[in-house]
């Protein structure tokens, strides 16, 4: 229940200020009306600028004060001075300059006025509609507060009634029998074996989820996407299921043909399959070794060839060679090879042998200082041959804040996927992610939560994401949301 008086009442004082707010939008309007009169009327006879009261804008007001100035000097210097004299022009220009500064600054304080003046009508109608229901309401409630009144008299009435009923019917004289005598049962009466083991079954079931949830609050590690969103702006783009075995997908296992629709899912959101898309290089780090990078870089590179794309795969991760080692080109040379001319880019690049549209740019014989060899100026090169040639290029690269590799790489590339591991990925690291971007000046930044594991009783379902897992028809996989 409300108090409608009270309301009706504060409604009125909201539309009244509501008016307040209207009528001083509509004298800032006036205001500017005039300065834009006198802006367009293009005097510079040194005339008196309009006030500009009520309209608190520190810069319109240094404007028109500059302009005001220019045209008194400027009429000043005519007097004394001939119509060709530079200062006259130079004056005459900063007049010009002036001007359509004044023009967009009030056009802009117009548009912003005349939309806060069509929100305040509109809130204004609102109020005038509320203002005419409340009498309607007020005789509705009073209908129902007399309705109440006459059912708890009403009420009040038949309990009375019920208990004078019950008393004519006491005994009034010990006039009783034994109906039925006392009988035993084999059962006990009490405790009752069945109220009992379910009371024990609850408190198990009680003291293992309380066991669970205890564990996964003070895991120092992330376990859910939520964690993530709370500790940082960068988005998260992509969820990935922790793979059993291997490393690279193959379409032979149904378990991994939910995970390569996730890649392309992963595809889908970074807007590769877009017919205009044009960021061609895509930098794939993390924050500590071991997060997956190389897993999603090759994967990646893998689902977008199987679309048609013609795609190549750079490790440039010179420490932990993995994607090199995945797929046995450890003594094949590679990318350090040609920065330190040892080698031409052409011969470098490897066919793979799993998708005629992946090509395998593999990381080369040990090198002594890689940061050196990255900063010798055949970078560029590397990546401008491979643009003309490959619609994508995946970079796999070492891990932000560890070495400076990705830094250098991040001035090529237009996406940075950064890869953050469940259970895994310590939440400290990740709640410095967004310090790290900016340090590493990292362009369009997109977190990919990899490795997500089994959680709950059911085999197949996945509970650290937003918490739902959807497989459709792959293999033996039924149906099922």
């Amino acid at each position: 229940m409300v108090d409608l008086s009270e309301q009706g009442r504060r409604y009125l004082q909201d539309a009244g200020q509501n008016d307040l707010r209207i009528n001083d939008i509509k004298l800032k309007l006036s205001v500017l009306e005039k300065i834009e009169n006198y802006i367009q009327s293009k005097n510079t006879g040194g005339s008196i600028v309009p006030s500009t009261l009520g309209v608190d804008d520190p810069v319109l007001t240094q404007l028109l004060q500059n302009l005001y100035s220019a045209e008194m000097e400027y009429e000043r210097l005519k007097k004394t001075t001939a119509v060709n004299n530079p200062i006259l022009a130079s004056l005459l220009d900063e007049i010009n300059k002036i001007r359509p500064n004044i023009l967009d600054n009030v056009q802009s304080q117009k548009s912003n006025l005349n939309a806060s003046l069509s929100n305040l009508y509109g809130t204004s109608g609102k109020y005038n509609t509320a203002l005419k229901e409340i009498p309607e309401n007020e005789r509705k409630l009073l209908e129902i507060t007399r309705s109440k009144a006459v059912k708890n008299e009403l009420f009040a009435y038949l309990l009375q009634k019920r208990e004078e009923i019950a008393l004519s019917y006491v005994p009034s004289s010990g006039n009783d029998k034994v109906v039925t005598n006392a009988q035993a049962s084999l059962k006990p009466v009490s405790p009752k074996g069945l109220k009992i083991y379910g009371i024990a079954l609850f408190l198990a079931i009680a003291i293992w989820v309380a066991y669970v949830v205890l564990k996964e609050l003070i895991n120092k590690n992330i376990l859910f996407r939520s964690e993530i969103e709370d500790s940082t702006q960068i988005p998260v783009i992509g969820e990935l299921y922790q793979l059993k075995e291997g490393n690279l997908l193959s379409q032979d296992n149904p378990e991994d043909l939910a995970i390569m629709e996730q890649f392309r899912q992963l595809d889908a959101q970074l807007g590769l399959y877009s017919r205009t898309f044009r960021k061609k290089k895509i930098l794939v780090t993390s924050s500590l070794p071991g997060e997956g990078k190389s897993f999603v870089s090759k994967n990646l590179a893998y689902s977008l060839a199987q679309s048609g794309k013609k795609v190549i795969l750079l490790d440039m991760d010179f420490r932990k060679r993995n994607t090199t080692n995945s797929f046995n080109l450890k003594k094949h040379k590679g990318i350090i090879d040609f920065l330190k001319d040892d080698a031409d880019l052409e011969e470098l690049i490897v066919e793979s042998d799993i998708n005629s549209n992946l090509f395998i740019l593999p990381a080369g014989t040990q090198g002594e200082d890689h940061t050196q060899l990255l900063l010798n100026g055949k970078l560029e090169s590397i990546f401008e041959y491979l643009s003309l040639k490959y619609d994508y290029i995946i970079l796999d690269s070492a891990p932000i804040g560890l070495v400076s590799d990705a830094n250098l790489l991040a001035e090529f590339c237009e996406i940075t996927l950064l890869v953050v591991r469940h259970a895994f990925t310590p939440k400290k690291v990740v709640q410095r992610i967004d310090q790290n971007i900016a340090n590493n000046n990292l362009k369009y930044t997109g977190i990919v939560f990899n490795g997500l594991k089994k959680r709950g009783f059911v085999k197949e379902d996945r509970g650290y994401g937003y918490g739902y897992s959807q497989l459709y028809g792959y293999g033996s996989y039924a149906m099922r949301k």
